[in-house]
């Protein structure tokens, strides 16, 4: 890696939408965060942002939304991406100020 060179790595964001309820899927890795646009549910968003903050210890991130369509929920998604990823920005900066990431010892 080139000193003083920061990789983030874009990671997918999709919109799930079916008779009963809507959902933002943030791809991460080996796994999926839902978040239902279509209940107020405080506890699930809050779960789901701690484990981006779990993530961000490892490595830094971005989303980028991934939807075909034009309605409502996309620019509502849009906006939310933005501003999560103005905040995981953020908090990553946070972490590695106060030496909170994990680092990777290279193998010989």
């Amino acid at each position: 890696m080139v000193k003083g060179v920061k990789f983030m790595e874009i990671l997918k964001a999709n919109i799930v939408r079916n008779a009963e309820t809507t959902k933002l899927l943030l791809s991460i890795r080996d796994k999926n965060l839902e978040i239902v646009l279509t209940s107020d549910n405080p506890i699930v968003v809050k779960q789901a942002f701690n484990e981006l903050i779990m993530e961000l210890k490892k490595y830094e991130f971005n989303f980028v939304l991934e939807d075909d369509r034009e309605d409502l929920y996309t620019l509502v998604c849009q906006e939310y991406i933005n501003q999560l990823n103005n905040e995981l920005t953020t908090i990553r900066d946070e972490l590695v100020e106060h030496g909170l990431v994990e680092t990777k010892v290279a193998e010989a």
